[in-house]
């Protein structure tokens, strides 16, 4: 049982237990900023018959403070799950998660931060010493059964009517304010990054590491020392094969590996380079602590195949008849040009390059694992993606080492079914880049518009968020290659066009594979900008076309112009440049992130070609950037406290006689409440203290 008072008294609760332990929260600074953690869940917009919009200044995830407020104007909120970045599915140790069921919370080994921290502070005593103070009227009658074993008296003050500090709500920029603001300096930011504890027993928790082997007839033999490897990029860029998979833990890194002729060929004959020992030939512990001989192990499956051509960067799916053919899927092998090996092409001939080459090397591998959250988070299926290359041993151009680009990631998908509506915004499975304001160092979300039947707008968002451009090994632009914008990090990346004159002269007036328009590169992919939003706030529902903004377009520039005699492209885009505009809003002890404002900008210059002689094969390498900028509005934060509560009674005017009292009625009302109010606090300090 207990007793609340309105601001300004103090509040009783009875607790029904003497001791009550508090949860062991690990320390998470807002500010999180980590490459590494992010691996987008890929998101799904195949149930547009769920699209809504809101239209409503409280963020997802926030409750509004401001007292006769509605959603749709209010400008004070607290925000009080942070760390619910998963939408659809349980986020391991974030204890206010609504997706998570009873045994997943069981296996919770700490609770993450969730928001607003606890402005009340709260003493208990027991009933026997509160009746000792007051014995004519003791504070111990029970009025159940149950509540018997109540031994405590709690008195939690909160005493003031302050509601705390907040941000004052920021309007979306048009273009011509979003103009004005990006005159801003660039925001500045730190790198943080949480330590995990590993602590392996029978079942999985977050960050224990999974089980791995090889299976050999009907045994079992640890592979890569009885844990599922995951490379992750050295100081200087190279693949260190020392960093391990995680349970829980969604992970993507990138690396390079180096090789000079003769190391390509020992990698590629040793298997160093092969797919089968990550995937084919690999099993993964169903539970952690499994032994070699036991049987619960999860074969990974190979769920698609892509092969990739090396110069281009190109994917070309492999067909799924091969992939049924044999269980060494496209095995890696040298091929010489004398030899040919037993495993199988993934590709045609004439689409893969002369020997002599590494065939089938890989290039990309993501696991996905899907675990029962019902049952100790046991692993139940385990599928991976693979790309794959032929790499020539002239890609060097005839210098002495081959630069071959790799990518490995590990995804978690919960098994476990969770109730979704629009209310939750959890109906389309997706990774969220914060909740709501976005976090350091997360995807800055990215969606183009789409129209329902009933002629609601959706978004369909993209897996990994906004991409700049990307190269293929030896820096040729490849559309297939990218670099993900996280929040708050300026960035800028850029890639070789390597012309002729020939091809330099057809770039120029739209034709070739490298345009998209008149000198226009195509690794631009300016045509999807017409429809393109971001996310205003980090977890932006792909289902409510309100909660994104769309990416201003700056002026379009002339179009490019071919000079024979100079051999000269005039005016060629070479640079895309989008800028964003952010500010702090909700409150000031727990900010959230959110962007009001989104343009790109395109620079151009003149290309020209040196060589004079049109059928002359010497490429020129031309490079083109596309840079991503943060600039932040700073506003002060404003104190809130709620209006005064209405009079709930109402009295004869001469009760208070013979004093005298102002004849106004809204006077005389709040005389009386005011009046009332104290009288009720020193009644109950006098019977309580």
């Amino acid at each position: 049982m207990g007793l609340r008072r309105s601001a300004g008294l103090m509040t009783l609760l009875f607790h029904p237990h003497s001791f009550r332990a508090e949860e062991h929260r690990i320390e998470w600074p807002f500010f999180m900023f980590s490459n590494n953690d992010f691996e987008g869940v890929k998101p799904t917009t195949s149930k547009t018959g769920n699209a809504y919009t809101t239209n409503r200044n409280v963020p997802l995830g926030c409750d509004c403070w401001k007292t006769g407020s509605i959603d749709s104007e209010c400008d004070v909120f607290e925000c009080t799950c942070i760390c619910d970045l998963v939408a659809g599915g349980c986020d391991q140790n974030c204890c206010c998660d609504r997706e998570c069921s009873e045994a997943q919370r069981s296996r919770f080994e700490a609770c993450l931060p969730e928001g607003p921290l606890n402005q009340e502070t709260t003493k208990c005593y027991s009933t026997n010493e509160v009746g000792q103070i007051n014995p004519k009227f003791p504070v111990s009658a029970q009025s159940t059964a149950s509540s018997s074993i109540d031994r405590m008296l709690c008195v939690q003050y909160d005493n003031s009517d302050f509601r705390g500090t907040f941000y004052k709500d920021s309007d979306l920029l048009d273009k011509s304010s979003l103009d004005k603001e990006l005159v801003h300096n660039e925001l500045g930011y730190f790198k943080w990054k949480a330590n995990s504890a590993v602590v392996v027993d029978s079942d999985y928790d977050a960050g224990e590491l999974l089980g791995s082997a090889f299976s050999l007839e009907h045994l079992h033999i640890e592979a890569f020392g009885g844990n599922l490897p995951l490379p992750i990029s050295s100081q200087l860029g190279e693949c260190s094969d020392f960093a391990l998979a995680q349970f829980a833990k969604p992970t993507s890194t990138h690396c390079v590996r180096v090789y000079d002729i003769s190391s390509l060929e020992q990698a590629c004959e040793t298997g160093v380079l092969s797919s089968s020992k990550f995937a084919a030939d690999l099993l993964l512990a169903s539970y952690g602590s499994i032994s070699a001989t036991g049987d619960d192990w999860i074969h990974v499956s190979t769920q698609s195949v892509r092969w990739e051509d090396f110069d281009t960067g190109e994917k070309y799916l492999v067909d799924e008849m091969s992939l049924n053919s044999t269980s060494q899927v496209c095995d890696t092998f040298y091929d010489d040009g004398r030899v040919h090996s037993t495993s199988p092409a993934c590709m045609p001939d004439w689409m893969r390059p002369l020997a002599p080459s590494c065939r089938n090397a890989l290039v990309s591998i993501r696991y996905n694992l899907r675990y029962n959250g019902n049952d100790a988070n046991k692993i139940i299926a385990a599928e991976a993606d693979l790309v794959l290359t032929d790499v020539p041993i002239m890609a060097n151009g005839g210098g002495d080492f081959v630069v071959i680009q790799q990518e490995y990631s590990v995804g978690f998908e919960s098994a476990t079914n969770v109730a979704r509506s629009n209310k939750m915004a959890n109906v389309i499975n997706r990774t969220k880049s914060g909740n709501p304001g976005y976090i350091f160092g997360r995807p800055v979300l990215l969606g183009s518009s789409r129209s329902t039947t009933i002629g609601l707008s959706v978004i369909s968002p993209k897996a990994q968020g906004l991409e700049l451009l990307g190269s293929v090994a030896d820096g040729v632009c490849a559309a297939s290659r990218g670099h993900t914008v996280n929040f708050g990090v300026n960035v800028q990346s850029g890639c070789l066009l390597k012309l002729n004159r020939s091809e330099l002269r057809d770039f120029c007036v739209g034709r070739g594979p490298h345009v998209a328009g008149n000198g226009v590169p195509r690794y631009f992919n300016v045509s999807s900008l017409l429809d393109a939003s971001i996310g205003i706030f980090g977890n932006a529902d792909p289902l409510d076309a309100s909660q994104w903004l769309k990416i201003e377009i700056g002026p379009t520039p002339n179009l490019a112009a071919w000079e024979e005699r100079s051999g000269t492209c005039k005016n060629a885009i070479t640079s895309m440049n989008y800028r964003f505009v952010w500010t702090f809003v909700g409150a000031q002890s727990n900010p959230q992130a959110k962007i009001i404002g989104a343009r790109v900008d395109f620079g151009t210059c003149d290309i020209k070609h040196f060589q004079f002689d049109i059928s002359s094969r010497h490429k020129l390498g031309t490079s083109i950037v596309s840079t991503a900028t943060f600039f932040q509005i700073s506003k002060h934060p404003a104190d809130y406290s709620p209006p005064s509560p209405p009079v709930a009674i109402s009295v004869p005017y001469d009760v208070w006689y013979p004093f005298k009292i102002d004849s106004r009625s809204d006077t005389r009302k709040c005389t009386i409440g005011r009046f009332l109010s104290v009288s009720l606090s020193i009644w109950s300090l006098a019977r309580f203290c």
